[in-house]
């Protein structure tokens, strides 16, 4: 298996917009980038300190704002939540209003 660096990582998620995928978990991205799921899960904490779904969703949330910026149609932040590849909308709102 080959080693990947963070932002390999956060660049493969980005532009190949996996994170729009709801259902993406570390088993699904590891396979998709060729490493083994520990090593994706140990390089993602020991970087950031954060668990994978708190790094996730943080690109989510960066990816969103950056396209949000792009445009002058602006709906509620809860109508974005699918766009964003959240499940739903809760978690969706809590983080948005953190990082925003």
């Amino acid at each position: 298996m080959k080693k990947l660096n963070l932002n390999d990582i956060s660049k493969c998620i980005i532009e190949q917009e996996l994170y729009k995928n709801p259902d993406l978990d570390s088993w699904l991205l590891a396979q998709k980038l060729g490493i083994e799921e520990d090593a994706l899960l140990i390089d993602i904490k020991q970087n950031t300190g954060k668990h994978f779904k708190q790094f996730l969703n943080d690109i989510r949330i960066v990816s969103l704002v950056q396209e949000l910026d792009k445009t002058f149609l602006f709906q509620r932040p809860g109508y974005y939540y699918k766009l964003s590849g959240f499940k739903s909308r809760t978690p969706f709102e809590r983080m948005f209003k953190e990082e925003t």
